[in-house]
């Protein structure tokens, strides 16, 4: 039995040494997404350092795509519905240029599990916090 249990256990361990072998080139091909790609709801804002959750009246979705496109939507009720595509791109780890109707921004972000935290670079004491959808 002593042998036996010796046995599965050199078995288990060369199995498991092989299995990290085979799995560690994976993680070099680079072709993981980018943490930024997805559909994020808005759930609220930080400004001077107070949250302010959304609600019926203030929410919003963007959708961010693999292709460097992608699109808003944020609701008001005292101004109504906005709509606009973008486009973006990476400019380094966690800030990325966004471009609307001309008009571009760099945006700082902190990604923590499925929430994203984005500050427009030059804006001090506000920022925005998503979740992924």
């Amino acid at each position: 039995m002593k042998k036996l249990k010796h046995t599965l256990l050199k078995t288990f361990a060369v199995f498991a040494v092989f299995t990290m072998m085979s799995c560690s080139g994976d993680d070099d091909n680079n072709n993981s997404v980018d943490p930024f790609i997805g559909t994020w709801k808005t759930l609220g804002y930080y400004e001077d350092g107070e949250f302010y959750e959304d609600d019926d009246c203030e929410y919003g979705t963007v959708t961010i795509n693999a292709d460097n496109t992608g699109n808003i939507f944020f609701h008001d009720c005292d101004f109504g519905d906005e709509t606009g595509d973008i486009t973006w791109e990476k400019l380094e780890e966690n800030k990325y240029k966004i471009t609307t109707e001309g008009d571009s921004s760099i945006l700082n972000t902190v990604f923590e599990g499925n929430k994203m935290t984005t500050t427009v670079e030059g804006e001090e004491g506000y920022a925005d916090v998503f979740q992924r959808q």
